[in-house]
């Protein structure tokens, strides 16, 4: 039981300032980071060193503080400190805290006008970011991370009282907000300094996404569906050159211009809203054959046939895409298309686009929102007096943060990947140590492929097929990437110019052994 208050503040350490009532953010390159925390606290020196690792966090161009990712080799340990609200404030006995943790929060906004979020779930749903209610940010807090003890602690221990009150509660009242662990130091490092230090490590990269928020909203509106519309669904192509007709046979290997612009078309509509495979596209499939065609009968030229519309492009995609057929008869002519088509068309070619948007654009990941701030806040849950129920007490929120994107550089010295030396005798020393699978239609490809016919633009001929397995040696295939990939940076330099920011190459001497 605790029969007085109790006060949770950021750790003190030599040389940094006072934290106030807010964490004490300090970032770690040790790879057993833990252990060097805990270390450190145990003298004064050490301590000294992990206030330079707190006053030397990367910071942006407006001092926001920049917290980089564990992908940089780099850990943030948040840290507070526990103590009575008596004369003396003598630390806080560890065996009275039922639990702890720390809440990584969203702030939008600034100053008094601000929304501060929290990551949210509902029994098993991923809510994700929601605004937090007020009881969760007063001034002092009355919120606790688990709904059921928040009912506890609202309505006392009446079981009745706690059944009645849970029909009127407000819908956050089942959020529970996702806590990271809170550690106490070990009891005699906290009986040695004479504090009780709680620690635990800042979440700043999740893969996690919200299960009730919408898919993002499609990024493109009608009018830039109808810029990209090909002209033969326009109701005024103007000069732009329409696809080949006039009941000829169009062939896979046919070129010119028209037949070009019939590739283009289908190439755009199987693309684009997905119209030879999505079932979002049924809408555009079923307008576009509604509308009958007329050509020559395949088996008889003097004798025509209808075809939609929809068909004659799935022939012509067929042809001249996927290479699945060798010819198809065209139509005498294509559709002509009127304003309002042409507006039914793009409205169902972007009903056809966002529903592909939605499928194949996730929610965004729980930090993936690189403006974002985000700020940290420790709370602790006390055994309760006197048959109360338990009480939850917060640190103040840390400053806010931004979070370093994977791809900036780090702190850390960077991953050295040595490469063999090719010395006499050193390909005999090399062993198969990775092996591909090839299947037969992989070999096929390979087998029958020229680089004539890749710039002609041919398909490689099929062959004989069968299966097999490829053994390749890993430093090889290192050292061809790395020749590969100096090639490619060179040649890209001449486009971004940035070999003096991405190369940096140091010579080292080499010592060759004297024969003698």
């Amino acid at each position: 039981m605790v029969g007085h208050a109790t006060l949770l503040r950021g750790t003190k350490l030599p040389g940094l300032a006072d934290p106030g009532a807010a964490p004490v953010i300090i970032g770690l390159a040790d790879q057993n980071f833990v252990a060097a925390f805990l270390k450190r606290m145990a003298d004064a020196d050490g301590r000294r060193v992990l206030a330079d690792g707190a006053g030397r966090m990367r910071r942006g161009a407006d001092s926001i503080l920049r917290l980089q990712q564990p992908v940089h080799r780099m850990f943030n340990i948040a840290a507070v400190e526990a103590h009575c609200a008596t004369d003396g404030q003598p630390r806080l006995d560890p065996a009275k805290i039922l639990a702890s943790g720390l809440c990584v929060r969203r702030r939008i906004g600034s100053g008094s006008d601000a929304t501060v979020q929290g990551w949210m779930t509902a029994g098993e749903k991923v809510l994700g970011w929601r605004d937090l209610p007020g009881e969760a940010t007063g001034d002092p807090p009355a919120w606790d991370p688990d709904p059921e003890m928040r009912s506890t602690q609202s309505r006392g221990l009446n079981r009745k009282v706690l059944r009645q009150g849970r029909r009127i509660l407000p819908a956050h009242s089942g959020w529970t907000e996702d806590s990271a662990p809170l550690f106490a130091v070990p009891p005699a490092l906290a009986g040695s300094i004479g504090r009780t230090v709680l620690y635990g490590m800042v979440p700043v990269t999740s893969d996690a996404r919200s299960e009730d928020d919408p898919a993002p909203e499609a990024p493109f509106s009608a009018a830039d569906v109808a810029a990209r519309l090909p002209a033969m669904l326009m109701a005024d192509p103007g000069g732009a050159q329409l696809p080949s007709a006039g009941g000829g046979t169009l062939y896979g290997t046919s070129t010119g211009a028209a037949a070009e612009a019939l590739t283009a078309a289908v190439s755009y509509l199987a693309q684009e809203p997905g119209l030879f495979s999505d079932e979002g596209a049924a809408a555009l499939r079923d307008r576009l054959s509604a509308t009958v065609l007329s050509r020559p009968s395949e088996q008889d030229e003097e004798v025509n046939e209808d075809v939609t519309f929809y068909d004659a492009l799935l022939e012509a995609y067929e042809l001249r895409v996927t290479r699945s057929r060798s010819s198809m008869i065209l139509p005498y002519s294509w559709p002509a298309i009127s304003e309002d088509a042409e507006e039914d068309i793009v409205a169902d070619i972007l009903a056809a686009m966002s529903a592909r948007w939605a499928r194949l654009s996730p929610v965004e990941a729980r930090f993936e929102d690189l403006s974002a701030r985000y700020e940290v806040a420790a709370w602790l849950r006390l055994a309760g007096d006197c048959g109360c129920p338990p009480k939850t007490i917060w640190s103040a929120p840390s400053e806010p943060f931004e979070i370093v994107p994977w791809y900036e550089g780090g702190d850390a010295p960077p991953t050295v990947v040595e490469l063999p030396r090719l010395t006499d005798g050193f390909y005999g020393k090399l062993k198969p140590n990775v092996a591909f699978k090839v299947p037969e239609e992989i070999q096929q490809f390979m087998s029958g492929l020229k680089l004539g016919d890749l710039s002609d633009g041919n398909a490689p001929g099929k062959k004989l097929g069968f299966g097999m397995i490829c053994g390749f040696s890993i430093p090889i295939l290192t050292i061809c990437a790395f020749i590969v990939l100096q090639i490619f940076l060179v040649l890209f330099h001449l486009l971004f110019w940035w070999l003096p920011f991405i190369r940096i190459c140091i010579p080292f001497p080499t010592i060759e052994e004297d024969d003698g």
